[in-house]
């Protein structure tokens, strides 16, 4: 029988009457000084099962084991808990927004604020954890705090999903905190004012609680920008800046590489003669424990460079600030004519090698003979990798050794006056890997600086192409994804740099005006690769492939062709179609609504053209569909 404890009776008792917020408040009170506790954890999940959190319920099963879980939900079955674990899905809907997709305005939000917020973060509001993990691979540590136990379970199972071990949650009203003075280095308030009636309190406790010298920063939706039942107020620069003023006596200082329907703004911190404090790490919540990390696995990170001395210091200094330990560093000069090798003089850590200029694929192809790593890791020259970027890229080969290719997301950045921006985020998709190559036809889902690979991956698909000048990683994901598993993090490991320098090699020099046009030559022929590949390993099926299936397949890749301007492929696709139809001797394909679009998106298409030949081979499925209408 599972030991029951008075905190823990109370607690469930008021999950009974469904006081979920004391309820979680009572447990996580136990759970702070009973950490690894059997009982606290089948009283953890079973919350987590009752406000329809599976996810998290799986997790603390998992520790127990479902044979300890099954006799402790034995033990405390009676009608109340029978009616909270079938009868809640009305209660569930309360805390559905915590489990919605964001969007890419709210993406590109996190990407704007989470580079600001450095040193100790305590992030007001935090919900489940989405914008947490982004400042937590910027911070040293991320403190987050919200109202709501739901969110608070999210946000401590999200940290652990995504490998990261420095962010801690606790229940809290960003109005009353019980944080002493000058104890965080940055202090967030990311939608959180248009959701209570007084923001005064909200703005005076961040302020009091931010150290000397450090900022508070506020988001809020800028007018009527963002429609929601839930918001109580708002907020325009004015009346923003009228609380802030009130509130502190600070300027706020606007940021407007925000997206359109926020406001952001920073207040610097310019209190005097006060001393800092300690955050207290026992007003928070344990972090769930990750596996230990074997370090003896070295990753050998490679980095082509051509004339970029400019920024080559700020990348190269960014990897040997990597808190995973087991690294070695190649950089191929590919005949650089400025700085760059008297820079690399400085760096005895790095192995350097010189050679006459090719292009970055046979540097990387050179650099890739010296490996010795298990892992390997191609970075730009001019980018800037988030110190914890191999050690959550390592962890997750780790955790699942099936795994070939991690990549993740990334931040954009600029500079504008002489200072850092940032602009956005470019989100890692999750992609069955099914569907890899599919994906791979319409644009390149790896984002190079960001992808860390087993050196094996190379060996089996070789080579990168030294013909393209760029989209030459478009090509080699390509390939890898025919024989690699993919695996991603939603999280960025890197600001991705944009400047106005130049691209290619010294034979073909791309200027940045030119970068786009250039880009989509290259990317014409990675597609016009693809043509090459057999139709079934771009388009897969569990089940029988069907007539139906194959000629949609080749009708969709013709899209594609199309879409690329790559006309002769396209025409061979729809022959290849109406081949396999017309020798079927099925008078009526099934074809499924998107078989029907792809038709009449070709049909289109073959006209805009005016390709007599294309135009009679996709008639052939037009009259097949009218006849079948009619």
């Amino acid at each position: 029988m599972i030991m029951q404890d008075k905190q823990l009776e109370a607690a469930l008792g008021l999950l009974k009457n469904k006081d979920y917020n004391n309820a979680y408040s009572v447990l996580f009170k136990h759970l702070k000084e009973n950490p690894g506790n059997e009982s606290t954890l089948c009283h953890l999940a079973l919350f987590a099962i009752v406000t329809g959190s599976e996810d998290v319920s799986n997790f603390y099963i998992g520790k127990v084991g479902k044979d300890t879980f099954s006799q402790f939900l034995q033990e405390q079955m009676d009608d109340n808990i029978i009616e909270l674990l079938f009868n809640n899905q009305k209660e569930h809907k309360k805390w559905a927004n915590y489990r919605r997709s964001r969007n890419q305005n709210e993406i590109n939000r996190f990407g704007v604020t989470a580079p600001l917020c450095t040193g100790d973060v305590l992030e007001v509001g935090c919900a489940n954890g989405n914008l947490s993990g982004v400042i937590g691979m910027n911070a040293d540590r991320l403190f987050g705090l919200d109202i709501d136990p739901v969110a608070i379970e999210l946000a401590r199972y999200n940290m652990h999903k995504l490998q990261l071990s420095n962010c801690y949650f606790s229940l809290g009203d960003g109005a009353n905190l019980s944080y002493d003075d000058n104890s965080f280095d940055t202090v967030l308030l990311a939608e959180v004012l248009e959701h209570v009636p007084d923001p005064y309190p909200f703005v005076r406790e961040a302020y009091r609680v931010c150290r000397p010298g450090g900022k508070v920063l506020i988001s809020v939706p800028k007018g009527y920008n963002i429609p929601d039942p839930d918001h109580v107020r708002i907020f325009t620069k004015d009346i923003l800046t009228e609380i802030v003023q009130l509130v502190t006596g600070e300027n706020i200082d606007w940021i407007e590489e925000v997206p359109g329907p926020w406001l952001f703004g920073s207040i610097e911190v310019k209190k005097k003669n006060e001393c800092h404090n300690m955050v207290r790490i026992t007003d928070f919540l344990p972090v769930h424990a990750l596996p230990d990390l074997n370090t003896d696995e070295m990753v050998t990170i490679i980095i082509p460079t051509y004339n970029r001395a400019e920024y080559l210091k700020e990348s190269l200094d960014s990897v040997l600030q990597q808190s995973y330990p087991n690294k070695e560093i190649i950089v191929i000069d590919d005949g650089s004519t400025d700085k760059t090798k008297e820079l690399l003089s400085n760096y005895n850590q790095v192995i350097y090698f010189r050679k006459e200029n090719e292009g970055k694929s046979s540097a990387i192809n050179m650099a890739l003979k010296h490996a010795t790593g298990k892992y390997i890791w191609i970075f730009d020259d001019d980018d800037i990798a988030l110190p914890k970027k191999l050690e959550v890229q390592i962890r997750e080969f780790q955790r699942d050794s099936s795994i070939d290719i991690v990549h993740t997301s990334a931040i954009f950045m600029h500079e504008k006056e002489g200072r850092k921006v940032y602009t956005g985020m470019q989100q890692a998709e999750k992609i069955p890997q099914s569907e890899l190559l599919l994906e791979q036809l319409k644009w390149n889902h790896l984002f190079t600086p960001s992808v860390v690979v087993k050196k094996e991956v190379y060996e089996r698909t070789g080579e990168w192409d030294i013909s393209m000048t760029r989209a030459q990683d478009y090509d080699m994901w390509t390939r890898a994804c025919k024989h690699s598993n993919v695996g991603h993090l939603p999280l960025p490991t890197l600001f991705y740099r944009f400047h106005s320098g130049t691209r290619g090699t010294k034979s073909e020099t791309i200027l940045a005006e030119e970068l786009r046009s250039s880009t989509e030559k290259y990317h014409r022929m990675v597609v016009k690769k693809m043509h090459n590949m057999p139709i079934d390993e771009i388009f897969r099926s569990d089940k029988q492939i069907s007539i139906a299936f194959q000629v949609e397949s080749l009708l969709e890749r013709a899209v594609h062709m199309e879409v690329n301007q790559l006309l002769k492929q396209c025409m061979h696709d729809i022959s290849e179609a109406k081949s396999i139809a017309r020798d079927s001797g099925e008078k009526y394909l099934n074809l499924s609504a998107k078989g029907i679009q792809l038709v009449k998106i070709l049909d289109e298409k073959m006209r805009e053209w005016g390709e007599s030949q294309g135009i009679i081979d996709i008639l052939f499925f037009v009259k097949m569909i009218n006849r079948a209408n009619m």
